[in-house]
C-alpha cells in the first residue's frame, strides 16, 4: 500500500475528502490512575477490537501530552458523549499542556481502574491498557474492558454534528 504522503497531490486531496466522510462519534477518554493527575481528551478514532476478552482500541497522536499520560498510567475510560454534550467536548478538546486543570470544570467520578468517568456520558468502558501498537503518527492503545456502564440512551455526539473533522 502506498503511503498518502507519496501519492500525487490530486489523489491526496481525494483521499483526504474520502477519509473525512467516514462517520465518527466523539468520545471523552479519561486518563489517570488513583495516584496520578486526572485528565481527559477528545478522541474520534475508537473501536472495539476483540469480543473475548472485550477490548477497545483508541488512537492518540504521538506528539500529544495525552499520549505521554496514557503510556504512564496504563488505564483509561472511554466515555460515549451525548449529542447534548457539545460544550463539554469543547472543554476537553483543549490540549492538557494548555489547560492542566480542565478536569476541575468537568463533572466526573473515579472508575474501577482509577481513571475518570465523565458524569452524564451515555455510557462508559473502564479499561486496563494491555498493548500499544505503533500506527504512524498515532499509537493505538488497546485496553481490556474491566468495567462498563450504560447510563442513558440517546444520540451520540458526532464529528459531523459538531462540525469537526479529524481525518485526512
Amino acid at each position: 500500500m502506498t503511503p498518502i504522503s507519496s501519492i500525487d497531490s490530486s489523489k491526496t486531496k481525494t483521499t483526504h475528502e474520502v477519509l473525512r466522510q467516514i462517520p465518527y462519534s466523539i468520545f471523552a477518554i479519561g486518563i489517570g490512575s488513583d495516584e496520578a493527575v486526572k485528565s481527559a481528551l477528545i478522541a474520534s478514532w475508537v473501536m472495539q477490537c476483540s469480543f473475548d476478552p472485550p477490548r477497545v482500541a483508541v488512537a492518540i497522536r504521538k506528539d500529544s501530552n495525552s499520549h505521554q499520560l496514557m503510556t504512564e498510567e496504563h488505564c483509561f475510560t472511554v466515555n460515549l458523549l451525548s449529542s447534548k454534550q457539545t460544550d463539554l467536548a469543547r472543554i476537553l478538546v483543549k490540549p492538557h499542556d494548555r489547560d492542566e486543570d480542565k478536569m476541575q470544570h468537568v463533572p466526573h467520578e473515579i472508575g474501577s481502574s482509577g481513571a475518570p468517568v465523565i458524569t452524564g456520558a451515555l455510557a462508559h468502558l473502564d479499561c486496563k491498557l494491555v498493548e500499544t501498537v505503533d500506527a504512524g503518527d498515532h499509537s493505538l492503545f488497546i485496553g481490556e474492558v474491566i468495567d462498563s456502564c450504560q447510563n442513558a440512551t440517546g444520540t451520540p455526539l458526532s464529528c459531523k454534528q459538531i462540525g469537526w473533522t479529524y481525518a485526512g
